[in-house]
Formats: C-alpha cells, structure tokens, sequence
C-alpha cells in the first residue's frame, strides 16, 4: 500500500480549521474557557462513523466522522453531530495534519465543536477533543470525566 504522510505547516496553511483564529501554521494554546468562548457546542459521544473523501480539487482528503452524542454540554441538543477534519487514508494515500484531532471508531470523546456556513469542525485543533477511558480524561492526567464535565459547566456558565 502506497502511503503519504504530509505533516508540519504546510497542510496546516493548506487547510485552516473552519472558523479558528489560531490557523497561521501554529496552534495557540486555550484555556478551557478560552475552548467554551470559541465553541458553538460541546458534546460526550461515541465515534460511530467515518467517511473519508477527496476535497473537490483532488489534492487533499478530508474525513468527517459522526459521534453519537450522549450529552450536549454545550449548544443545542442533538442526537448526532458531524465534524470534519483535514486528511484521512484513502485510495492508499495517508494524509495527516499534526495538529489536528485524531478521531477513532467507537472510542468515547468530549469534542468542543465550532459549526460555521462551511460545515462543522473541532475548535482548538488537537486542544478541542478529549478522550474518555474508564471514566477518565485520557489527555488530562488524574481527571476523571465527572470533574472534567463540572469544569466545562462552569466555564459555559461564566461565557454567559
């Protein structure tokens, strides 16, 4: 299998997250309120689809995976959400972007969603998807997700 890998600035200038301030080839770090101030939703689900596809110019894939929502911590309430992300594996060509998210069938995640007139994509890049194992916060050492979703409240209750 014929495999590419484009990493770095370069796809990152390619592709600029949909509706992110931060897309000038280097991600900026956020705070969780800074995450909740940029983001139109925020959700706990489950992956439970991809579809990767070539972007009408054939020179970059994007996939665009569906998580069923469990919980909406933020934003209208919806059964499932969609979001897109710059690159995917298709055709034998692999395309990944360092910085943004990587999403897996079936695991759990909490994702701060920004949804534009463009479509739906992870706001912060990396920084706006959590993974949930076990009851904690893969990315956050020692927090579980109770605690983790009582901090997200609390910064969507001082956005407002």
């Amino acid at each position: 299998m014929k495999s590419l890998t484009i990493v770095g600035l370069c796809l990152a200038l390619i592709w600029a997250p949909i509706g992110n301030p931060q897309a000038e080839g280097s991600v900026v770090e956020l705070s969780l309120q800074q995450l909740v101030n940029g983001s139109t939703q925020c959700v706990r689900g489950v992956v439970v689809s991809q579809d990767t596809q070539w972007v009408a110019n054939g020179g970059m894939l994007e996939t665009t995976y569906t998580l069923q929502v469990a919980e909406t911590l933020l934003g209208v309430d919806a059964t499932t959400v969609t979001v897109t992300i710059p690159g995917g594996d298709k055709d034998g060509v692999r395309i990944r972007n360092a910085e943004a998210p990587v999403y897996e069938l079936g695991e759990e995640v909490v994702a701060f969603l920004r949804t534009t007139s463009e479509g739906t994509a992870t706001y912060g890049w990396f920084q706006g998807k959590y993974t949930i194992l076990d009851g904690m916060v893969r990315e956050l050492a020692n927090t579980n997700y109770d605690f983790f979703r009582t901090a997200i409240l609390n910064a969507v209750a001082a956005s407002k």
